[in-house]
């Protein structure tokens, strides 16, 4: 309904014209955007940058940040319960730039393994990846903890996929420890095609942008073009402007569903408790995870399984 208002009454492109039509689109996006990140807890509202979702967020962190930092001697570590969205793109960019590509397994009860987590930090690793709440499992994992892990044993950026947090429960990103948290419209009721990343404004600002064309420069010379401030730089081309007010409308219902959901995540931890008593009968996505054959046909249905080697490496 809000999108069609827009349409009606604010059909024209933001940051393009002094035109009373384009001003009032301006204003529209601008709102949406303090509102979106005054629901995930971010007092900068700048450091919120729309994309199409979850997927184009944290691919924006793997293009721009991960290309433009990782090294041949670098590590990436993700973890076993990891959506597609926040693990392939790591694994792109691990084999684009000649890193190391490490998956932390999980507990028998699926969750994040701590211990093995650990293991596997060290001072190579430059990014680690975790989801807040997995989309497979329904295991809201610990991120304040893990941050404490990265910060105490690397120098590694911490990307968080929010995609099924955001809408389930109260998040603040200038609390919750992460560098860059991604999220997705649609599952906060909102409209599809729209979502968000989240980062601290310092990485931010040193990062390279993720595409370029119109709106996301600030002069452009025949042998040079400097960049917009932020959020402005990673947002080239016309915004989805409509989407975005959307998606600051869906915000105001997900907030008064959410007492609801926290209350169904409270269930669903219990039956994954009495899961663990199952043994073998358990279902598939509770099997041990040395048991899961590589996990490819539960987690990473598309994955190949390929042999796995003793400091648990893809290559």
């Amino acid at each position: 309904m809000h999108c069609a208002i827009f349409y009606e009454t604010a059909n024209a492109n933001p940051h393009r014209g002094a035109y009373a039509l384009s001003v009032r689109a301006t204003e529209c996006y601008h709102q949406s955007r303090v509102r979106v990140a005054q629901f995930l807890g971010v007092r900068d509202s700048d450091c919120l940058i729309f994309t199409r979702g979850t997927t184009e967020g944290l691919n924006l962190v793997a293009g721009a940040w991960g290309m433009a930092n990782l090294s041949s001697d670098d590590e990436i570590v993700v973890t076993a319960m990891d959506h597609h969205a926040n693990f392939v793109p790591w694994q792109v960019l691990a084999m684009r730039r000649g890193a190391k590509f490490r998956v932390c397994e999980l507990t028998p009860d699926g969750k994040i393994d701590l211990d093995f987590l650990s293991s596997l930090l060290n001072k190579r690793t430059k990014i680690v990846a975790v989801s807040h709440v997995s989309n497979a499992l329904g295991t809201i994992n610990p991120i304040a903890e893990v941050a404490r892990l990265v910060r105490e044993k690397t120098d590694a950026i911490l990307v968080c996929d929010g995609a099924q947090s955001a809408p389930h429960f109260p998040v603040s990103f200038d609390s919750l420890g992460v560098d860059f948290y991604a999220f997705s419209g649609h599952k906060m009721l909102g409209p599809m095609g729209i979502g968000g990343l989240i980062g601290k404004r310092e990485m931010l600002e040193e990062m390279p942008p993720y595409q370029t064309g119109g709106d996301m420069i600030e002069f452009v010379h025949d042998d040079r073009t400097t960049w917009n401030v932020l959020p402005h730089k990673f947002e080239a081309g016309t915004p989805n402007a409509a989407n975005a007010v959307g998606l600051a409308a869906g915000r105001r219902v997900s907030r008064q569903d959410r007492h609801g959901s926290c209350a169904l995540s409270r269930k669903s931890a219990d039956v994954r408790g009495a899961g663990a008593a199952l043994g073998d009968r358990r279902p598939p996505h509770l099997w041990a995870a040395g048991q899961r054959a590589e996990r490819s046909s539960e987690l990473h249905p598309r994955r190949r399984a390929s042999p796995r080697s003793g400091d648990n490496s893809r290559w």
